[in-house]
């Protein structure tokens, strides 16, 4: 139990510490107000720094333990004078958490315990943690041609391969999502209090901890929790940056630079940042200033997006292929949809998001409270300039990703901004109706936070206790993902040295200790070898050119091998129970007759 929680643990703590070291080390001349604010910006610009540098020592095939420790030890050593602020700041902090400890271990550790469970989300285990295996196995940054997307934006990713480099294995990803879900936390609060009260802060962060999506993302090896992060931090810097600083209209081009590097998302609050750098510039400067966010930018996106286009002549690979080229990764089914469907989608969206859930990719639900309070939030956007300043971006980027599959966990990258929008139209309009509001204000904001904590003790009911053993594990996942065991037999009797392609099985790439073949797109499409299901022999030569050597058939979904003497003679069954089939391919056929 020890090992189970201190090795991801420390692992990520190690590299949190090393990241407020670089971090504050680049921002002490930047004028900070609070404990919590430098905690926050100097965290998060040290994750983005240690995100680029592990990408670049990637480029290099140097992503490895030795090099790494190496970085971390030099940061360490340049910015030991940090060492004392830290310090301070950590005592600060330390007394706050202190005064108020009980309440913050109630709300956080429902939440922290999901971060234990092995990984099941479906594109955590298709292609996020696959990214990260491959980086570690390698030292580089491959392009996996056998993936749905064989190269992407991959900061995220790259930290997840930092923490599993320094022994914090397959759950390090999961506590790296939750300490930037922690911190999006801490920008909440300096930026509601700086901006509105501190009663509407802590209302904004109940508002927004208290959407399951929110709690699930926390807990689970996505990349949505760190783009929000970049985000609202980007976002957060270019609001004081209207206040005249350069340095932090900088920042905010570095942040949000280093969100496009997350996710192509990203590039949209990119562009949000550098057309409103010159707010605060003095007349004259403010073009300069623009073009001096944009110049900051583009360096910082330089590396992420250089190397895609190098790999594939694309910069939003492998979207956009109507413009750049199409290529076998075409994702052809962002296309289903006409104009008229995507405006009906956008309207139904706050209803989808909690109730209809299924039409945006069923995900964990978003809080009711933004249904419930969407007229409050159109007139407090009216009425008062600074809620419209936070809405507006995020309304635009609304509208912007309708364009794109429906999936409820794109909107998460502006959640908190509306969040804490909400939470100050909310505590204004107590202030309004009751003399004796802050008692009031307290209730609520725990019944704001109310869905994302029981939704964390409802996912901990259906879920069972946390494996803490290899073979808890091991029964954890045969119970919670039906196909998994049959890429156990495959595991245990063939280790690494088997190579089997699934149909329909996608989501179970990460699992297999051997290579994984099978996808929608790419040279192993299933569009490609389903037709074949019907000629073994055709079938069984297909697999042979693509080097597997074991079929696995997922029952119920389409495809299923003819009963037939050919059939037996090339493919032989090995292992079946009622989710699934393995077969063993058999010795090769014969070359194809003259006219077949």
């Amino acid at each position: 139990m020890v090992t189970f929680v201190l090795a991801p643990l420390l692992s990520v703590l190690a590299l949190a510490a090393t990241a407020y070291v670089a971090g504050r080390s680049l921002t002490r001349r930047l004028a900070t107000e609070s404990a919590a604010e430098r905690f926050a910006v100097s965290l998060t610009l040290g994750l983005a720094v240690l995100a680029h540098l592990g990408l670049l020592l990637g480029m290099l095939s140097l992503l490895r333990r030795g090099p790494l420790i190496i970085l971390m030890i030099g940061i360490h050593v340049a910015g030991a004078r940090c060492w004392l602020e830290a310090a301070r700041d950590v005592r600060a902090v330390w007394r706050l958490l202190v005064r108020r400890m009980a309440w913050a271990l109630i709300a956080v550790v429902p939440i922290a315990v999901l971060a234990f469970y092995p990984p099941t989300g479906f594109d955590a285990l298709m292609y996020h943690l696959p990214f990260v295996r491959a980086f570690v196995r390698t030292g580089g940054l491959p392009f996996l041609a056998d993936l749905r997307f064989p190269v992407f934006p991959q900061l995220n990713e790259v930290l997840f391969a930092e923490t599993v480099l320094l022994g914090g294995g397959e759950l390090a990803p999961h506590l790296i999502e939750l300490l930037m879900t922690l911190v999006t936390a801490v920008f909440l609060v300096v930026w509601g209090t700086r901006t509105f009260s501190r009663e509407a802060a802590w209302t904004g962060v109940a508002v927004w901890a208290g959407n399951p999506i929110v709690v699930f993302l926390a807990g689970a090896a996505y990349i949505e929790a760190g783009l929000a992060l970049f985000v609202t931090a980007a976002l957060y810097a270019s609001w004081r940056g209207r206040e005249g600083g350069r340095g932090w209209r900088i920042l905010a081009a570095v942040l949000a630079g280093t969100g496009a590097g997350v996710k192509y998302l990203g590039l949209f609050f990119v562009a949000v940042v550098c057309l409103t750098a010159g707010r605060g510039a003095p007349r004259g400067q403010r073009l300069r200033a623009i073009l001096l966010s944009s110049v900051v930018a583009v360096v910082v996106m330089a590396p992420t997006y250089g190397r895609i286009v190098a790999l594939t002549g694309n910069p939003v690979f492998p979207f956009l292929s109507r413009v750049f080229g199409a290529s076998s990764w075409d994702p052809t089914w962002i296309y289903g949809q006409s104009v008229g469907e995507r405006l009906v989608a956008l309207v139904r969206l706050p209803w989808d998001i909690v109730f209809a859930r299924e039409r945006v990719g069923n995900q964990p639900p978003f809080s009711p409270v933004y249904l419930l309070t969407l007229p409050l939030l159109v007139r407090g956007a009216v009425r008062d300039s600074r809620v419209r300043r936070l809405l507006v971006p995020a309304a635009a980027y609304i509208l912007v990703s309708v364009a794109l599959p429906a999936d409820s966990r794109y909107l998460t990258a502006v959640l908190p901004v509306v969040s804490l929008a909400l939470g100050w139209v909310l505590v204004d309009l107590l202030q309004k109706m009751a003399r004796s509001w802050r008692p009031i204000t307290a209730g609520l904001a725990v019944v704001l936070f109310l869905p994302g904590w029981l939704y964390a003790g409802y996912r901990i009911g259906r879920l069972g206790p946390v494996p803490v053993t290899a073979a808890g594990r091991e029964r954890y996942l045969a119970a919670k993902l039906p196909v998994y065991p049959a890429l156990q037999y495959l595991n245990r009797r063939f280790g690494n040295s088997y190579t089997v392609y699934a149909f329909h099985a996608e989501n179970m790439r990460y699992l297999a200790d051997g290579t994984f073949l099978g996808e929608w797109v790419g040279p192993a499409s299933f569009l490609k070898l389903a037709p074949l299901v019907g000629d073994p022999e055709s079938l069984h030569r297909e697999l042979r050119v693509l080097g597997a050597d074991h079929l696995l058939i997922v029952k119920g979904r389409g495809v299923e091998l003819p009963d037939t003497a050919e059939t037996r003679r090339l493919f032989r069954r090995v292992w079946e129970d009622g989710t699934a089939e393995v077969y063993e391919l058999t010795a090769s056929p014969p070359a194809p007759r003259p006219g077949r």
